[in-house]
């Protein structure tokens, strides 16, 4: 028994260090070149150096009885982010330029109890407050 846990013991011990040490054995490329200015830094022709993009929205007013008025509010999917937040007379069309970040592919908007999401895949959007009715 005495010469079991001898054994295991030395088998445990000659498996644990037959460790690699990575760090020890890393070496820096050598095609990184080190940049002291902005104006140093080479990239590519096509990469764009841009991190929010422009895009319009456009609000297509919708007639009603008696005047309805509510908070407009163009956000992130999640909420996290407002882009835009006024008051908007559902009666008069609108134009909302924007500047949102280049990550964001997908904008919430919301007026009331009306949401909707739009793709920014194009500089121009369209709302408008009419809503598909639930068979």
């Amino acid at each position: 028994m005495k010469t079991l846990t001898i054994v295991s013991a030395l088998l445990v011990f000659g498996l644990t260090s037959c460790k690699k040490d990575i760090l020890e054995k890393a070496t820096p490329t050598s095609n990184i070149v080190p940049v002291s200015n902005f104006k140093e830094i080479k990239a590519s022709e096509n990469f764009d150096w841009k991190t929010s993009k422009e895009i319009n929205l456009k609000i297509f007013g919708f007639k009603t009885a008696s005047p309805i008025s509510r908070t407009l509010i163009v956000s992130s999917i999640d909420d996290k982010i407002v882009f835009y937040q006024g008051l908007q007379v559902m009666e008069q069309d609108g134009l909302i330029k924007l500047t949102i970040p280049s990550h964001i592919k997908d904008i919430k908007v919301t007026y009331g109890s009306i949401q909707k999401t739009l793709s920014v895949s194009q500089s121009e959007l369209q709302f408008d407050y009419l809503t598909p009715i639930a068979e």
